[in-house]
């Protein structure tokens, strides 16, 4: 599996602007290039994706362009608003690592998939309307034609030979 990753752990924008300095330089002092980085170059890695990744890329950007006015987190944080990041941690946490992380486990990508799969549709209380819906076709729909059962009412019957 090829994965193209760019993690520049902090980057200068005007989230971090509330940050102390004493915090900027302690972080900047555990990233291996000894600073935080620049919008720029984030940008200037991007650019260097072969084209089928870029076209992943530049849907990416596109996507945080567009919401960039709603991506305020200091005035998110100022007024109370919830930052659904936090959000999305705690589902991937409770989804994911709660089941992918035992100890010794050993995951194919298919496996795991599945049994995440089957993990959300259990959390969103998807789980027995999806068992009913599929039982249904397994033990009746694909016995007819069409996968359409046929009403009772529409059965003529006639009487038996003698």
């Amino acid at each position: 599996m090829l994965v193209h990753a760019i993690a520049p752990v902090v980057i200068d924008t005007p989230m971090h602007a509330e940050t102390s300095p004493e915090v900027l330089k302690y972080i900047a002092s555990l990233i291996p290039m000894g600073r935080v980085g620049w919008p720029e170059e984030v940008a200037e890695l991007v650019a260097r994706l072969t084209k089928a990744t870029r076209k992943k890329a530049d849907a990416c950007a596109s996507f945080l362009i567009n919401k960039a006015p709603y991506l305020d987190y200091p005035t998110a944080l100022a007024a109370g608003w919830p930052i659904a990041t936090g959000i999305i941690e705690g589902t991937c946490r409770y989804l994911v690592a709660d089941r992918m992380d035992i100890t010794g486990a050993r995951w194919s990508v298919d496996g795991a998939e599945a049994v995440l799969k089957l993990r959300a549709v259990r959390s969103n209380d998807d789980y027995w309307r999806f068992h009913h819906d599929h039982e249904r076709q397994r033990v009746h729909e694909s016995c007819y034609a069409d996968g359409i059962i046929p009403s009772p009412r529409s059965r003529s019957y006639s009487a038996a030979p003698k």
